[in-house]
């Protein structure tokens, strides 16, 4: 019995000490988004981008991405058709598992690289 009870016990505590350990999906996007925030360069900035979007995508999220014009106005940037550089910054509202992380003040080095978003996989 003592033969078989160990080993059960052992895989318990490994599982749950995995999922204790694990950083929650807010705190991935949270890291994510100050990663984002902080790139210096486009190439880092895009790379931020896709990893970002890669963990909102492995749980089943969504995104609402706004363009915050100089005046102050928000824009919804899947229907904007105007001049990118008139865009202040981007605010983006994730949305999983009945949760939500607001990033704001993101001035993207790339303009364009906010469509990321939208492209399809």
């Amino acid at each position: 019995m003592k033969k078989v009870l160990f080993p059960l016990i052992l895989v318990a505590f490994i599982g749950l000490l995995f999922f204790t350990l694990k950083p929650s999906t807010a705190t991935s996007i949270e890291k994510q988004w100050k990663t984002l925030l902080e790139s210096t360069k486009p190439a880092a900035e895009k790379k931020a981008l896709l990893k970002l979007i890669k963990i909102v995508n492995s749980e089943d999220g969504n995104w609402e991405v706004q363009g915050i014009m100089s005046n102050g106005t928000k824009i919804n940037m899947t229907t904007f058709t105007g001049d990118l550089e008139k865009i202040k910054s981007i605010a983006i509202t994730f949305y999983w598992d009945h949760q939500t992380f607001r990033g704001k003040n993101w001035t993207p080095l790339d303009k364009n690289h906010c469509f990321l978003f939208f492209r399809e996989e």
